[in-house]
């Protein structure tokens, strides 16, 4: 892991809060009716504090069945996700982030005549659907040695509830 490294590996990281794009705004619509929606605002607040909210929501209500076996194609429903971060930079060497993140998921799958409202629980029509709700804490502070800026100290702390309820045909986890 680095700018050395041989092991193939792909940081990912969302966007930060000093991103020079204050505004950013993104949607895409396919022939099924699956829909992305993103939003991206970054404002600096002062010489040393930043922050930046992304919002990112798709969902598919249309129940496709190209291939016309009686099933869905794609899972219907809808994903949330919402993240709030604050960043802390100053001349000393001292930085700081800390954030919220908000996710739910509603999904359904199953048969094209799957009604959950009429169906769920019985041997009507085989369904599936999971619905998750994830909301996160974290936090990461730091000093960057002045003289030696590839040198650092650092805590990252995180904490998170993640609760999920699916079923499964007759099935419930």
């Amino acid at each position: 892991n680095g700018f050395e490294s041989i092991a193939g590996q792909i940081n990912v990281e969302m966007k930060q809060p000093t991103t020079p794009d204050r505004l950013y705004v993104n949607a895409y619509l396919n022939n099924m009716g699956k829909t992305d929606l993103n939003l991206v605002l970054a404002h600096q607040v002062s010489k040393k504090w930043s922050t930046a909210l992304l919002l990112h929501n798709n969902f598919l209500y249309n129940k496709v069945d190209f291939n016309k076996d009686g099933f869905i194609d794609l899972p219907i429903g809808n994903l949330f996700t919402a993240l709030n971060r604050w960043k802390y930079e100053n001349t000393n060497g001292w930085v700081a982030q800390f954030g919220a993140k908000v996710l739910t998921d509603n999904k359904q799958g199953g048969e094209i005549s799957f009604d959950a409202n009429t169906d769920k629980g019985t041997t009507n029509a085989y369904g599936l659907g999971f619905k998750t709700f994830r909301y996160e804490g974290f936090a990461k502070v730091g000093y960057v040695f002045p003289k030696k800026k590839f040198q650092s100290i650092g805590l990252q702390l995180s904490t998170f509830q993640h609760n999920t309820s699916s079923y499964f045909g007759l099935t419930n986890y």
